[in-house]
């Protein structure tokens, strides 16, 4: 399989919480790489998780490197792959914001939905 760079857009039109990305060595290699997603705003935030039969300490630093924010090699198991996505997304969800912000006459509370500009409610 190859793709196009219109084909590796075209992918990311609904927001994704994570990117399984698997190398097939017989197949002539990755059909993105994970340098792309970071390049772009709307997706540098999905993590990565490389699935691969390619199990050398080179590889594995090669795909950290390159972008993959984990990198599994074969063999694994199915119950194994969902606590590595459980894991990733632990670390990488954006926590909501719980401080509130006070600049001038403007109040800001993201947690509670609030927005004033001299002491006037805004909804």
């Amino acid at each position: 399989m190859t793709a196009s760079p219109s084909d590796f857009g075209a992918r990311w039109r609904a927001p994704a919480r994570l990117d399984l990305a698997g190398y097939y060595a017989a197949g002539g290699g990755w059909p993105f790489h994970p340098a792309k997603l970071r390049a772009s705003a709307a997706t540098k935030r999905i993590p990565v998780i490389m699935l691969t039969a390619k199990n050398t300490e080179y590889d594995r630093v090669v795909g950290l490197d390159g972008g993959a924010d984990d990198y599994i090699a074969k063999p694994f198991g199915m119950m194994e792959l969902m606590a590595w996505v459980r894991a990733v997304l632990r670390r990488t969800e954006q926590k909501q914001e719980t401080e509130d912000y006070q600049v001038g006459d403007l109040f800001v509370s993201p947690q509670r939905h609030v927005v004033r500009v001299a002491g006037r409610r805004f909804p």
